[in-house]
């Protein structure tokens, strides 16, 4: 079996992902798209990310926290890392593993990415944390589905899925 390892994300235009430890906007159908697509499957998170969704574990899914400094709790309800690489090795396997932000997480992910699914948001806000990975050369594009803005996402968006190269 080949494992997919599938990085999960909403950035700007200009690849913002994070201001003051939250995302730069509100898109209600994009976080229903990520618990969704997420659910039932092991994710991957840095301590950052853990701490922006409350310090509490996304329930339906294994969640491991990528830190040096935490301790996983002792009723097991999150998993702790010290690094990506162990991270991945808990899942040996999974079909598909999540692989959820933020910026660090996605760097160390590079190598091991199958997969991206993005939710390209039409603006460019401003932002401290920007998505470090450029989808181009063996990165293709094999699937878009537009959304316009409307009284519920005050900026339109595409769910993109991104595939590597030689892996489809």
């Amino acid at each position: 079996m080949s494992r997919r390892v599938t990085a999960v994300v909403a950035a700007g235009e200009n690849d913002a992902i994070g201001l003051d430890g939250d995302l730069p906007w509100h898109l209600p159908d994009d976080l229903r798209f990520f618990m969704r697509y997420t659910l039932h499957k092991p994710m991957i998170m840095g301590r950052k990310t853990f701490e922006s969704i409350g310090s509490k574990p996304l329930p339906k899914r294994v969640n491991v926290v990528v830190s040096g400094s935490l301790e996983a709790p002792a009723d097991g309800s999150w998993l702790v890392a010290r690094d990506l690489e162990s991270a991945l090795a808990l899942f040996p396997e999974a079909e598909e593993v999540i692989i959820a932000g933020g910026a660090g997480i996605y760097a160390a992910a590079l190598p091991f990415l199958t997969d991206v699914r993005m939710t390209r948001v039409h603006a460019s806000p401003e932002a401290q944390v920007f998505f470090p990975i450029r989808l181009e050369g063996d990165w293709t594009l094999v699937e878009r589905e537009t959304h316009a803005a409307d009284k519920r996402h005050a900026y339109a968006f595409d769910f993109e899925h991104w595939k590597r190269s030689g892996e489809w």
